[in-house]
């Protein structure tokens, strides 16, 4: 919404896109955008607000620490990025929790006696 000069970002924090989004769009694979969403949120140019994949139709949603974006300046993660990074912000696979207890431990074989 443009109110002459001021601006007023009514989604951000709300802003999404999946891979296949991008890929429909840039034509690159999965890996690419993934990279990608990786570098932005190490360099502190966007921040994951929502994780998204727990049913059908639920999607990761970002928010943009740009100040153009209505973000306050100390808000603005990139300014600090050479010496300060958000690389443990980036999310990672959730370990397998299905049939730990019942995994082969080490030196088990499975068979038998």
């Amino acid at each position: 919404v443009k109110d002459g000069v001021n601006k007023a970002w009514t989604n951000n924090g709300e802003v999404s896109c999946t891979e296949k989004e991008f890929k429909k769009i840039n034509g690159s694979c999965s890996s690419t955008y993934i990279k990608a969403r990786n570098q932005l949120i190490k360099v502190g140019f966007i921040k994951q607000t929502h994780r998204g994949g727990t049913h059908r139709g639920d999607r990761a949603k970002y928010e943009v620490l740009v100040s153009a974006n209505g973000v306050s300046a100390s808000n603005e993660r990139w300014r600090d990025y050479p010496n300060k990074n958000w690389e443990q912000e980036i999310p990672r696979q959730k370990k397998q929790l299905v049939g730990v207890k019942t995994q082969w431990k080490n030196g088990e074989c499975g068979r038998k006696s």
